[in-house]
């Protein structure tokens, strides 16, 4: 299991690869708490020790990492905004090898799934810093783009397909790896239930019920395509203050 012993010189490999996940743990604050203590030891890793760098000429540094975790079997711990899963897809997937990424409509994830445990874990990269290299040295050519699906473009446009094209991740302090890491909840993800059917909904308040809420409770919703969704309350967004 991957603990706090955990040193910067780890790689992102090695953390990924002892996440345990929680599937033997009942109770789901206790899921919650193993995950979130599971989930800060990789985003340290994952925001301070290191980058992907493409082709030796480009480079991404992650400022800011969002994780989602998931459990297949019928009473786990479900994570329903979660992409790469059976209920989501409505059918039996195949799980990542360690480490895939994940293309999606929000960005790009970086997956650590388990076929024998039965979950999936992935985390977002959200945020993140863009490096050149200009036959020197690297120069900074975005210093934070909070866009996460403009990844794609910074990571693959401009590559030439004929010599193939190598993404891998690099370990070695990020230029930022002496700023505080911050937690916060997910950003626009909603907080589900269940529905009389069983199935997962979003957690949704009226016009008329949101403007009765005092300013405090407001701060619990988010706007969305209209609608007034609450948001999820579970703190597995990592960033770096100030950027």
């Amino acid at each position: 299991m991957i603990t706090e012993n955990c040193k910067m010189g780890d790689t992102l490999f090695r953390v990924l690869n002892d996440f345990s996940g929680v599937t033997d743990v009942a109770d789901e604050k206790q899921k919650l708490a193993a995950l979130s203590l599971q989930f800060a030891i990789i985003a340290k890793v994952v925001i301070c020790g290191g980058c992907f760098e493409i082709d030796g000429k480009r480079r991404i540094y992650p400022l800011e990492v969002e994780f989602y975790y998931h459990e297949e079997e019928e009473n786990g711990l479900k994570d329903p905004v979660m992409y790469h899963t059976d209920d989501h897809d409505g059918r039996k997937l195949e799980y990542f090898p360690l480490g895939s990424l994940n293309c999606h409509v929000s960005g790009i994830d970086i997956t650590f799934e388990n076929k024998e445990k039965r979950y999936r874990a992935s985390f977002l990269i959200r945020k993140y810093k863009v490096c050149k290299y200009d036959g020197e040295m690297w120069q900074v050519d975005k210093e934070c783009e909070s866009r996460s699906t403009y990844i794609y473009e910074d990571m693959f446009m401009h590559i030439p397909l004929f010599n193939g094209i190598n993404v891998k991740w690099i370990s070695e302090a990020s230029p930022h790896c002496n700023k505080k890491i911050i937690v916060n909840p997910r950003i626009n993800v909603a907080e589900y239930e269940k529905n009389n059917e069983g199935k997962f909904v979003k957690v949704e308040i009226t016009k008329e019920d949101y403007n009765k809420l005092s300013s405090n409770e407001k701060k619990e919703y988010f706007s969305d395509c209209g609608k007034r969704l609450k948001r999820c309350k579970r703190m597995w967004n990592y960033s770096i203050v100030n950027y």
